[in-house]
């Protein structure tokens, strides 16, 4: 997987110690144990939702990783108590890899030595054992399969998340724009900072409140401190720039302005995983519109795959509602949806028009028929399942052969 893809789960967690219902933040280290390895890409699997331990919310990523010793590193949180972590070993002592990042690293690692740390966020007791990761795949320079290193974890508490902001506190949309013409982009990653005297970025749970540019298929913020947040998006056609590409909630006591904030690029490249030249800025800032109240009803909404097509490795769907009010639950990225499915890679986005688009990839592919994703729609109206419709967008197998496949919302429930 490239590097320009790495580290797309971007969603800070925490755990809880104590208290069932109460949610605290823990940061795990994981490292090699000692001696040498050839293993210069590693894939690991963190399982760390069990029937006593609930993750915050089943819609979002609850987890984010970054690399140590300057490697290169992709983290999918699955939403629902699963981290898959691809990770990528430096090529020199200087931390640099290049062109190829699945073949660049150097011949062996020396140990023990810290591959990268994770941040979590579940509520319920767990004990240290609980972020515990597993090797599933262990490859050398020349990508042949070695002996999988053993790996160990270190556990910091690191608190409860901050406490909401007070009530005076006024909520802004904040625009994030491509200010150039860069052409089309496939992968982008940003830092953005909130300077200034007090406020900090709204979350819904669990998550940053970000609205995403429809063009994007995959994407997350991270709210990497209550005042900066961290911004990926990935389409493997490529978005047009320059153009709006997320929107986030910042609470705060006065209206801020656009130097209020820094912005600064992590890294850009086309769809072909070349880089390009992005300048960022803060594109538009206007008062959050409240939206659809929450005393409106909602109703869990279900998407099944209704044909017995074999195994599905990828799969693109948009659920319509044709009614005449009411909307999704959450905005853009931030919609409320929880995924029934086990795939590393998942999403959901409000696109508009009483259109919610999903997109799912899965390595090993899941069999057919089967129910998707469920999302709530709030509305006055009274549901049925006669009010949705659903478009496959594309789909294929897991060896990318084209598949024909027809879905329907097959369940509605009144929460």
């Amino acid at each position: 997987m490239p590097a320009t893809l790495a580290t797309l789960a971007l969603v800070f967690g925490a755990i809880s110690c104590g208290d069932d219902t109460a949610v605290t933040r823990y940061q795990v280290t994981y490292s090699f144990t000692g001696g040498r390895s050839e293993a210069v890409q590693l894939t690991a699997t963190v399982d760390y939702a069990t029937a006593r331990r609930r993750v915050v919310t089943p819609s979002s990523p609850l987890a984010v990783c970054e690399p140590r010793i300057g490697a290169s590193l992709q983290a999918l949180d699955n939403g629902r108590g699963r981290l898959t972590v691809q990770y990528y070993a430096p090529t020199d002592d200087t931390g640099g890899t290049d062109s190829n990042p699945l073949l660049a690293a150097r011949a062996a690692l020396a140990g023990p030595a810290a591959l990268f740390d994770c941040t979590f966020e579940v509520v319920g007791v767990a004990p240290f054992a609980f972020f515990d990761a597993t090797i599933t795949d262990a490859l050398d320079a020349e990508g042949n399969a070695v002996v999988r290193p053993e790996i160990q974890t270190r556990v910091v508490p690191l608190g409860p998340p901050p406490p909401p902001f007070p009530d005076n506190f006024v909520d802004y949309d904040i625009t994030l724009a491509v200010d150039n013409d860069a052409g089309p982009l496939g992968a982008l990653q940003f830092d953005v900072s909130y300077l200034g005297d007090d406020g900090g970025w709204r979350r819904r749970d669990g998550s940053p409140r970000c609205s995403w540019n429809p063009q994007i298929e995959l994407h997350a913020c991270n709210d990497r401190t209550s005042r900066t947040l961290r911004c990926a998006a990935v389409e493997i056609n490529g978005f047009d720039t320059p153009t709006d590409v997320v929107t986030c909630v910042l609470a705060a006591s006065e209206e801020p302005m656009p130097d209020s904030f820094a912005v600064s690029l992590v890294e850009a490249s086309s769809p072909e995983f070349s880089p390009a030249s992005v300048d960022m800025r803060v594109g538009h800032i206007a008062e959050t519109d409240p939206g659809v109240s929450q005393a409106t009803p909602s109703y869990d909404v279900t998407a099944e795959v209704i044909d017995d097509v074999g195994r599905v490795g990828a799969l693109q769907f948009e659920i319509e509602h044709t009614g005449t009010s009411g909307g999704w639950q959450g905005a853009g990225g931030g919609v409320r949806c929880s995924w029934h499915l086990e795939a590393a890679l998942s999403s959901c986005n409000d696109i508009g028009g009483g259109r919610v688009r999903c997109a799912i990839v899965d390595i090993a592919g899941f069999d057919t028929p089967a129910p998707t994703v469920t999302c709530t729609f709030k509305t006055d109206e009274t549901l049925s399942p006669s009010n949705f419709v659903v478009n496959v967008v594309d789909a294929s197998s897991p060896e990318f052969g084209p598949l024909g496949l027809e879905m329907e919302v097959t369940r509605v429930e009144r929460r």
